[in-house]
């Protein structure tokens, strides 16, 4: 029985991939196909569940939506459902979770846990790794501009020393000196390619601990080409949307979605490298993603500029904040009256035609994930009212670079390498995954 990885790459499109290999562009994933049984997956649930982080938290339990109930994005965490990595363990296995999405501590002996980067709570096991999970989910949840210049030199110092100890790699600094050079003298837009900067991180670290534990059965999870797909579809397939091929976005974006395959094409290489012949791979996406077209037009998004001070003008003064994904976060009062004080104000809170600004749901805990509700461009004069009060808009939130021009398809893709039987192609629900899983360790469902 070999060892099994998971590359969990989030949101990554079948048709797209299939493409690729064929025009000779993804070679590495070639290799997955040519020797797995393929699987298209179909989500167990409808928008506005059609969420990465209930889709993959209904593979690795195996429940669906319907069953286990966890809507947001750190739920997962807080959980009793047993999931892929404890009934492994149950059995004797060893687990390593690298990352991936809304899934619950595991925290002992024979396990590895690297929580995602948007969790809130929970800390990751052995506690050793705590400088890379710091440094990571400050930088994911937006946490820099919040924290000191000696938090942020602390957190990045101990970051730096505990990578280097553990895998940075040559590649990954030529890598990482070479984009931040690149931002200062081009005059094309590379920012958005920092998004690529935590894969190599990730999987520098990934081999080291690979390396010294051995795990039985790991997951590594990546959302680099989802955020990639989300904002740059539209220079992909520019004839769905009202953008020129001669435009300057055009030309500097066009490539954008290509150029994130092609980088998880190479870490596919590494892995394969890393695993020689004593383990195997799998690939799943979890949910896929297509053309957002909407009359023509894209979304675009605002995200509070200070969501510290928002709040206090509000009125709230006990309470803790969160940020989970770009524009989101968690509100949790210590008064929890305040909790539903906090929603009231959000539910009046618009534009001066009336136009709702914020949208929330309340948690199991009782606590308000919210988020900023509009998705069309506001003008710089617009003010936004509650209880009287006028609050210029653009003076308390800022338009989001990225636009959303891609949005989630129900269908993903599970593909497992396996010499022992014939291959074949087949449609199956996520929650199956976890079962074809167990089976690859003889673990009975």
């Amino acid at each position: 029985m070999k060892a099994l990885i998971v590359l969990e790459f989030n949101e990554l499109c079948e048709p797209l991939i299939n493409q690729w290999i064929d025009e000779g562009e993804l070679p590495n994933f070639q290799r997955i196909r040519s020797q797995a049984q393929l699987y298209k997956t179909v989500a167990d649930a409808a928008p506005p569940a059609l969420e990465p982080w209930i889709q993959w938290y209904s593979m690795h339990t195996g429940l669906s939506y319907a069953e286990h109930h966890v809507f947001n994005l750190t739920e997962g965490q807080k959980q009793i459902h047993s999931d892929i990595w404890s009934e492994l363990q149950h059995q004797g296995l060893t687990t390593f979770n690298c990352g991936s999405m809304n899934a619950k501590a595991n925290c002992s002996n024979g396990s590895i846990y690297i929580p995602d980067p948007w969790c809130t709570e929970t800390k990751p096991y052995p506690e050793s790794i705590r400088p890379y999970f710091d440094f990571v989910s400050e930088q994911v949840q937006n946490q820099s501009a919040r924290n000191s210049l000696l938090s942020k030199f602390n957190i990045t110092s101990k970051f730096l020393f505990y990578m280097i100890k553990h895998g940075l790699s040559l590649q990954t600094v030529t890598k990482v000196c070479s984009q931040l050079a690149l931002e200062k003298v081009s005059s094309h837009d590379l920012y958005w390619k920092r998004a690529f900067i935590l894969d190599w991180l990730q999987l520098d670290l990934f081999e080291s601990l690979y390396k010294d534990y051995h795990p039985d059965f790991s997951t590594f999870f990546l959302n680099s080409t989802a955020h990639i797909q989300h904002s740059f579809w539209c220079f992909m397939e520019p004839d769905k949307f009202d953008i020129s091929i001669k435009s300057k976005e055009y030309k500097e974006h066009k490539d954008a979605v290509l150029m994130a395959y092609r980088n998880m094409d190479t870490l596919i290489g590494r892995f394969f490298d890393l695993i020689g012949s004593d383990a195997t791979l799998a690939l799943a996406t979890g949910l896929s993603q297509q053309a957002f077209v909407k009359n023509g037009d894209y979304q675009v998004y605002y995200r509070l500029k200070d969501v510290d001070s928002f709040v206090q003008s509000l009125g709230f003064k006990d309470f803790n904040i969160s940020p989970i994904m770009t524009h989101q976060y968690i509100f949790k009062a210590y008064n929890k009256k305040d909790n539903s004080d906090f929603c009231s104000m959000l539910d009046h809170l618009v534009l001066m035609d009336g136009t709702k600004i914020f949208d929330y749901n309340i948690t199991p805990s009782g606590a308000v994930c919210f988020g900023t509700y509009l998705t069309r461009v506001v003008k710089d004069e617009e003010k936004m009212v509650i209880n009287e009060m006028q609050f210029n808009f653009t003076e308390l939130l800022h338009r989001i670079q990225e636009v959303k021009s891609g949005c989630h398809n129900p269908n993903g893709t599970f593909w497992i390498m396996n010499d022992k039987v014939p291959k074949r192609c087949s449609t199956l629900a996520i929650t199956d995954v976890n079962g074809i899983i167990k089976r690859h360790f003889n673990v009975a469902n």
